[in-house]
C-alpha cells in the first residue's frame, strides 16, 4: 500500500511539468525552516507558565531522581538472603519507616515495616508487599519470597544528577512540567513569544456584526486567524484591516515590520489588478523568497523578509486557503523562530472513499476522522472537492489529507498523510 507523503521526492509537486512556475511544497517549507533565524531574546518563566513555550537553553537534572533508594510499595523491607528454604518465613519487626523519615539500618534477621516512598534501610535489598504478609504478635509472616531489588526504586534510576532532561528547542508540554519539577527546576529559560502583526486586506471586508452594504462581506480571516494564533509562543501585537490601496499597504507593512517579528497578511497575493501585496512588500523594503507554491488551496502563498529583519507571510484571502496556509506555513515559521526545526505535525490515515484529483498541485483536502478499521488504521473521509472560499467544510473537518500533485485517482483504502487540526 502506498503512503503519500510531504517529502518532495514523493509528493509530485517538484516536477516541472506538474506545476510550472511554482515552488514545490517541501522546498518552500525547507526555506522556512532553513533560513528563518530563531529569536535571540529570551525570558525566564516559572514552571506554571512554561507550558507551550520553546526552551532556549537545555535543562539538566539538578539532583538524582529519586534522591534516595526507596520503597515502591507498602510492605516489609528485608534482606533477601535471610529467606532460606521454602517458607513461609517469620521475622521480628525491628523498625517502622514512613515517607519523610531518615535512613536507618536493618537489624540482621528482621523485617522493617515500610511505606511507599520511605527510604529503604541499610542492609535491606527487597520489599515484600503487605498483601503477601500477615502480622501476629509483633512479628511478620512472609508468605512469598523476594529477590534482590524487588519493589525498590533505586537512587537516580529515573534521572541522575547532570542528565539532560530536555534539549534546547523543545516545546514544553504539560508532562514536561512534571519532569522538570522532578529534576529540581523551578523555572526555565524560554524564547520570548513571536510578535505577530495580522493584516486583513480587502476594501470589501467589514467586521462581523455590521450591516453589510452591497458588495461587502464579513471578515472571516481576522477573527479566525487571531483565534488559531492564540498560542503561548505567539503574541498578536496588532490586528488591522486595510483597503486595497498600494500606498496604504506599503506604509502599513513598513511600520509593522519595525515592531513585529512576523507580518501576516491575508488577501492581495494573487495576480489580479487589485492584488497589491507583492508591490507593497517591495515598497516596505522587503525581499521575497517565494511567491506561489504548488499546493491547493493556497497557491498564492508568499514569503519573504523585510530589511528591518521581520518576516512576511502572505496568505490568500479565501478562508480555507488562509487557514490551511497558516496551518502548514505559519506554524512552521513560528517553530523556526522558536528554534524548533519541525514542519507540520502529521499522521497516516486510510481513505474511506475513492478519491479523484486534478493533477498539477498537491492538495490539502479537508477530511473527518471516522474511527479505525479492522487492521487498526485510522479512517478518514474527505470532502469530494476543496473549495477555498467555503467555511462550513473547514469547520466540520478534523484536518486535511495530502493528495499528491501527480495523482488523478486513488482507490478506497489508499493511505495518505493527514495533518490534524489541533485547535478544536
Amino acid at each position: 500500500m502506498t503512503i503519500h507523503t510531504l517529502h518532495a521526492e514523493s509528493c509530485g509537486c517538484e516536477r516541472a511539468d506538474v506545476a510550472p512556475g511554482l515552488l514545490a511544497l517541501d522546498d518552500a517549507l525547507g526555506l522556512c525552516l532553513g533560513q528563518v533565524r530563531a529569536l535571540a531574546e529570551t525570558e525566564t518563566v516559572p514552571l506554571a507558565e512554561a507550558v507551550g513555550r520553546g526552551l532556549a537553553e537545555p535543562v539538566r537534572s539538578r539532583s538524582n531522581t529519586p534522591p534516595f533508594t526507596n520503597s515502591a510499595v507498602d510492605g516489609f523491607a528485608i534482606a533477601s538472603a535471610d529467606l532460606q528454604g521454602s517458607g513461609p518465613w517469620i521475622m521480628p519487626i525491628s523498625a517502622r519507616i514512613a515517607a519523610g523519615d531518615g535512613l536507618v539500618s536493618l537489624e540482621t534477621g528482621t523485617a522493617a515495616r515500610i511505606f511507599t516512598g520511605a527510604p529503604v534501610p541499610t542492609g535491606a535489598d527487597a520489599v515484600i508487599m503487605q498483601e503477601d504478609t500477615e502480622i501476629a504478635d509483633g512479628r511478620v509472616v512472609l508468605r512469598r519470597s523476594a529477590g534482590k531489588g524487588d519493589n525498590i526504586r533505586l537512587r537516580g534510576e529515573d534521572m541522575a544528577q547532570g542528565d539532560l532532561v530536555l534539549p534546547a528547542g523543545k516545546r514544553i508540554s504539560r508532562r514536561d512540567v512534571g519532569l522538570l519539577a522532578a529534576a529540581g527546576a523551578h523555572e526555565v529559560v524560554v524564547h520570548r513569544p513571536v510578535r505577530v502583526a495580522l493584516v486583513v486586506t480587502g476594501s470589501e471586508v467589514v467586521d462581523p456584526g455590521q450591516r453589510l452594504a452591497p458588495g461587502q462581506i464579513n471578515d472571516v480571516n481576522g477573527p479566525m486567524l487571531q483565534a488559531v494564533m492564540a498560542d503561548p509562543m505567539v503574541e498578536v501585537v496588532v490586528r488591522v484591516s486595510l483597503p486595497d490601496t498600494l500606498q496604504d499597504l506599503g506604509a502599513a507593512m513598513a511600520a509593522l515590520a519595525q515592531s513585529a517579528d512576523l507580518v501576516v497578511t491575508t488577501g492581495g497575493v494573487s495576480v489580479g489588478e487589485e492584488d497589491y501585496l507583492h508591490r507593497a512588500f517591495e515598497i516596505a523594503d522587503g525581499t521575497p523568497w517565494f511567491a506561489g507554491v504548488a499546493m491547493k488551496p493556497g497557491k498564492p502563498i508568499s514569503f519573504g523578509q523585510f530589511e528591518a529583519g521581520a518576516y512576511w507571510l502572505g496568505l490568500p484571502g479565501n478562508p480555507t486557503a488562509a487557514y490551511v496556509g497558516w496551518h502548514v506555513f505559519g506554524r512552521t515559521v513560528i517553530s523556526a523562530l522558536q528554534d524548533r526545526a519541525c514542519g507540520p505535525r502529521k499522521t497516516i490515515v486510510s481513505s474511506t472513499v475513492d478519491l479523484h484529483h486534478k493533477p498539477g498541485r498537491c492538495e490539502f483536502r479537508p477530511a473527518q476522522l471516522d474511527g479505525v478499521d479492522a487492521e487498526g488504521r485510522i479512517l478518514a473521509t474527505p470532502v469530494q472537492t476543496t473549495q477555498s472560499g467555503r467555511v462550513l467544510p473547514l469547520a466540520q473537518a478534523d484536518g486535511v489529507m495530502l493528495i499528491p500533485a501527480d495523482a488523478d485517482h486513488m482507490p478506497k483504502g489508499a493511505l495518505f498523510e493527514f495533518l490534524p487540526f489541533d485547535d478544536q
